[in-house]
Order: structure tokens, then C-alpha cells, then sequence
């Protein structure tokens, strides 16, 4: 009798673990300053010939301007 009131009060407990108790929450760091240098680079810059959005590392500056590629520049000049 008491090994089956042992078994069912294990059941339950085991049954409540996985179901209802919600995993402990990890304790990690805040985004660090390196990943604002990184939105910084994912920025888009609109071409000014064509009004393609180009990622701001692939832009190529002319004239006080932002052009998507070198045929956008030479259509300019």
C-alpha cells in the first residue's frame, strides 16, 4: 500500500516537471557594444541614380553622392 502512494506521489511529481515548471532562465551578458558596430554596418544607402538600397559597405561615393554600382556612376558624369 505505502510503495503504491510512493509510486503515485513520483508519477505526479515527475508529471508536473515536464509539463508544468518552466526551465530556469540563464543568466546572459546584454549585446555588447561590437553588435551596434554591426547595425552600423547593415545599414541601406539609396542610390541616387537609380534609388537602389545598398548595404553601406557596398556603396561606392561620388560626388558628394551614393551609387549601387559603377555603371550608376558613369550614367552621372
Amino acid at each position: 500500500m505505502l510503495l503504491k502512494i510512493l509510486l503515485t506521489v513520483g508519477l505526479i511529481y515527475i508529471v508536473y516537471i515536464a509539463f508544468f515548471k518552466k526551465p530556469a532562465l540563464r543568466n546572459e551578458t546584454p549585446p555588447s557594444s561590437s553588435s551596434s558596430t554591426e547595425d552600423a554596418t547593415n545599414e541601406m544607402v539609396e542610390c541616387a541614380q537609380c534609388g537602389t538600397f545598398t548595404s553601406a559597405d557596398e556603396v561606392i561615393y561620388s560626388m558628394g553622392q551614393t551609387f549601387c554600382s559603377k555603371e550608376c556612376v558613369e550614367k552621372t558624369i
